[in-house]
């Protein structure tokens, strides 16, 4: 692949994962199953082999935390202006 051609899919790949559409991608969220499906489609698109848990491209992991509602920063302290 010529180098502006993997520019563009570069670019391409950040505006897509970084769009609207994606829905935040927050752990345990349709987006974050809507940004893995897609990074994995590009995996096989350029022809990586799976290297997930079993014959996957994905790996389970453990992850708890707190639900965030409101208008709360990451750490959970109220946001200001």
């Amino acid at each position: 692949m010529p180098d502006s051609q993997a520019v563009q899919q570069m670019r391409t790949d950040v505006y897509t994962l970084a769009d609207d559409s994606m829905q935040g991608r927050e752990t345990g969220t349709k987006g974050e199953q809507m940004a893995g499906a897609y990074i994995v489609g590009r995996f096989k698109a350029i022809g990586l082999a799976p290297r997930g848990d079993g014959p996957s491209y994905l790996n389970a992991f453990n992850f708890a935390a707190m639900p965030r509602t409101g208008p709360t920063t990451a750490c959970g302290s109220a946001a200001t202006s």
